[in-house]
């Protein structure tokens, strides 16, 4: 572990998601050392446990996974004590290209999946997508075999060569390869929770006394994130030239993406349905490994203190934002994400469980019930006007589009007061003149 004295040794995945851990070093003075990990959160798992790195930002179901298993090691290395990014991830579930006898998800029951890392997020979803398509056995595993390809551009190949038959990558990151030919997009599946979490060395952690450090790197990811919320076209720039993403993919995903309101602190409800999900798929044993209350930090709520009120009124009124956008993001996944090179028609895969959004608590704080989501027929009226919107933007000159992204982004009582007033300006001036003209008994017949 460093020195407290030592900036803090972070690691991250370095694909779109860590664009705010980007701002809030270059704008806000972050004091740490920033180490990727392109192969994903198991490695990172493996390096906090060894003492590679003090902090790591990455994904829900592999800390959890990581510290509930049977063999977790010791007292487990790490513990959540943050939430980064509230919406849930969409896995994509690729092929080769030149796989034609992989024609659905339901192909893939008894094959080679390609994975990272043991523990990784890849692997652990590939037990929760058993379980949702009904393949899990007791005392059997789903597939042949896991074959472990360390990161991306190996998964890439071995779906082309033979060496794995299939695996499962973020969307976005995954897009870019169907658009050039050289992966085949089969299907997805969601998390059923908000996808990604910030953990902490035990060694950060003694019992009520949690490193200092912590504040200030919860302080400026927070900075980091608010910035990063307000300058979308920096992001975008960002992500499209020192990132593998296209310009247009990149603003596709803003529209899909919300950051925590607070990244201290942690939802212990989220802890527990992962939990909960992932006994059912097979991947935890009930009263096994660290229960979910133990898998938090405790302490973080009276050493750091940030007002849990504050949190909890801000968290409850971006809900209804969250919820919107986990609607627009399947949306686009469903209209957008077509195989580019199809050779039989795919069959996306069917979500069994619907994200929620939660504000999120500390451990010690007693959860409230979960906000209102937005009504279906709200949803029903976001989707008509997206797209009605859509459809007029491929009129308007390029120069124009960037006004018409921002109203498909405003609230509906934007949009309707908007459509309002240009119905009002539009026909007032006519009922007038027709009024004036019956009062005159005239008509303006030389016009004609």
């Amino acid at each position: 572990m460093a020195e407290s004295s030592q900036p803090l040794r972070i690691g991250f995945v370095p694909e779109h998601f860590s664009t705010p851990l980007y701002f809030a070093q270059k704008h806000f003075g972050l004091t740490a050392t920033l180490i990727p990990f392109p192969s994903g959160t198991g490695h990172m798992i493996t390096a906090i446990r060894s003492g590679e790195i003090d902090v790591g930002i990455g994904l829900t179901e592999a800390w959890v996974a990581g510290l509930g298993k049977e063999d977790t090691p010791g007292d487990g290395g790490y513990r959540i004590v943050g939430t980064y990014v509230e919406t849930p991830l969409c896995w994509a579930i690729s092929t080769g290209a030149k796989r034609p006898e992989i024609t659905s998800v339901a192909s893939l029951k008894g094959s080679k999946i390609g994975i990272s890392r043991i523990g990784s997020g890849s692997q652990v979803m590939g037990y929760v997508l058993a379980d949702q398509q009904g393949w899990l056995t007791p005392g059997a595993s789903p597939y042949s075999d896991f074959v472990v390809l360390q990161n991306f551009a190996n998964l890439r190949n071995a779906v082309n060569d033979g060496t794995a038959d299939f695996f499962m990558w973020e969307h976005f990151t995954s897009k870019r390869y169907y658009d050039s030919g050289e992966i085949r997009r089969v299907g997805e599946i969601y998390t059923p929770w908000s996808s990604w979490k910030i953990v902490a060395s035990t060694a950060l952690l003694p019992e009520k006394n949690p490193d200092k450090r912590l504040l200030d790197l919860f302080k400026k990811l927070d900075e980091g994130i608010n910035y990063f919320s307000s300058h979308h076209d920096e992001a975008v720039k960002y992500i499209s030239t020192e990132l593998d993403y296209s310009e247009a993919d990149a603003r596709e995903w803003l529209r899909t993406v919300q950051f925590a309101i607070k990244t201290e602190g942690v939802d212990l409800k989220v802890i527990q349905s992962c939990v909960n999900i992932l006994r059912k798929a097979g991947v935890l044993a009930e009263g096994k490994g660290l229960q979910p209350e133990s898998m938090l930090a405790n302490g973080l709520d009276l050493i750091f203190s940030k007002t849990c009120v504050t949190i909890k009124q801000r968290a409850s009124k971006m809900s209804s934002t969250i919820h919107a956008r986990w609607l627009r993001q399947a949306r686009f996944l469903s209209t957008h994400s077509r195989p580019s090179n199809p050779p039989t028609p795919i069959r996306t895969l069917r979500i069994r469980t619907t994200p929620h959004p939660r504000s999120r608590r500390f451990q010690s704080t007693k959860p409230s019930p979960d906000p209102n989501p937005t009504s279906e027929s709200q949803a029903r009226q976001t989707r008509r006007f997206d797209a009605i919107l859509a459809r007029t933007s491929r009129w308007l000159p390029k120069r124009l589009r960037p006004y018409l992204e921002k109203l498909r982004s405003a609230p509906f009582s934007h949009i309707a007061a908007f459509l309002v007033l240009h119905e009002i300006t539009a026909a007032i001036p006519l009922l007038g003149l027709a009024y004036g003209f019956h009062r005159a008994d005239w008509v303006p017949t030389a016009w004609c």
